[in-house]
């Protein structure tokens, strides 16, 4: 597990089908160090924050998705309270094949991966876990989809709005390509992007969205050129000059903020030519 996520009174674990094992090589028949086991499925083990306190008393449940993925990074994830009873949602940058994790450990890439990874985008992907009434140590995922076709990855969620429901999630992606596009070394982000994931996830629950199928299903291409005709979008891109690419990004709020977008993406740039600089943008 290389991430987690938190909502203010659940952890979630992520219990997923990638080993990293030296009894791997003396399984029969042997697999790679790094091994992605497809006869295995996703898991995520949710517990109180407090587990097994006086307030607190109850196991960890489970929550199971018979097809394996892999995420590496998770967005957010918020409690949900209802009529119907109590809900953990989260978000998270979801892969449907581990092309990625072999190519980054120098390992050849299995051909089963390689089939199953010709398609794979990673997407930001939303999870509703319905906790059980009792003591019941399993539940059910009663939503799963993704939110937007484009590539999405290294998340930010402004530092106040963790753990609640923040409106906006901004993240990473490319006009072209996706993260696994250059096995074994660094993708060229080239864009920035802001999402609406209320609204998306609220598009998506009423049309009923499977896991394969996103709500948004535009390319960053046609967002950008929506966005640049004033078109109403729940998806905003900041695409860079030519030549120029940045990573990870960190939202800081203006101090007399008026709203929960009001503030800047500070983030760090590189040029073709080499020159690295820092720029703070609020355009997205």
């Amino acid at each position: 597990m290389h991430d987690f996520a938190a909502s203010r009174n659940w952890t979630i674990l992520l219990n997923l089908p990638l080993t990293l094992s030296p009894a791997n090589l003396f399984s029969l028949p042997p697999v790679p160090l790094i091994h992605f086991d497809r006869t295995l499925p996703s898991e995520f083990v949710i517990f109180p924050r407090l587990l097994r306190s006086e307030k607190t008393p109850r196991e960890p449940i489970r929550f199971t998705d018979p097809e394996p993925s892999l995420i590496f990074h998770t967005a957010n994830a918020w409690d949900e309270t209802s009529i119907t009873g109590t809900a953990v949602n989260m978000l998270g940058c979801r892969f449907k094949s581990a092309k990625l994790v072999y190519a980054a450990g120098a390992v050849d890439v299995p051909m089963v991966e390689k089939a199953m990874g010709e398609d794979d985008v990673v997407q930001l992907h939303y999870f509703k876990f319905d906790l059980p009434p009792g003591d019941a140590t399993t539940g059910t995922i009663s939503n799963s989809f993704p939110l937007a076709s484009i590539p999405f990855e290294f998340p930010a969620v402004p530092t106040e709005r963790e753990m609640s429901a923040s409106r906006y999630v901004y993240g990473c992606t490319m006009k072209s390509g996706s993260f696994d596009e250059r096995l074994g070394g660094a993708a060229k982000v080239d864009c920035l992007v802001k999402l609406d994931v209320l609204a998306l996830i609220a598009k998506g629950r009423t049309s009923g969205n499977d896991k394969n199928q996103a709500v948004d299903t535009r390319s960053s291409v046609e967002i950008i050129a929506d966005v640049q005709a004033g078109k109403p979008s729940d998806i905003n891109i900041f695409a860079c000059p030519e030549g120029w690419y940045v990573q990870e990004t960190r939202y800081v709020p203006k101090l007399d903020a008026a709203d929960e977008d009001d503030g800047y993406l500070l983030t760090y740039g590189e040029c073709s030519c080499g020159v690295t600089v820092q720029k703070a943008d609020s355009s997205v």
